[in-house]
């Protein structure tokens, strides 16, 4: 219904816009080390840390990084 109203172009500059606060707020929560003040429930996914730490510190492909990516992101729908 939002590209109908205000049309694609604002769509994509609004989903953009969403997604770099998004970013930008969790490398602020991180660079301050408030982690602490998130509710667990919200960290139920796994750091970058324990992806290599599971992987014995090897570089992970970067297939089996969007096969992990796209299961936590259906678990979240």
């Amino acid at each position: 219904m939002f590209p109908a109203v205000f049309g694609l172009k604002a769509t994509i500059l609004y989903n953009l816009v969403g997604i770099g606060i998004s970013i930008l707020g969790g490398m602020l929560i991180q660079k301050l080390g408030m982690e602490k003040f998130i509710q667990p429930e919200f960290l139920k996914f796994k750091s970058k840390k324990q992806v290599e730490a599971e992987s014995n510190y090897k570089k992970v492909p970067l297939k089996s990084l969007m096969k992990h990516w796209t299961s936590e992101a259906m678990d979240i729908t």
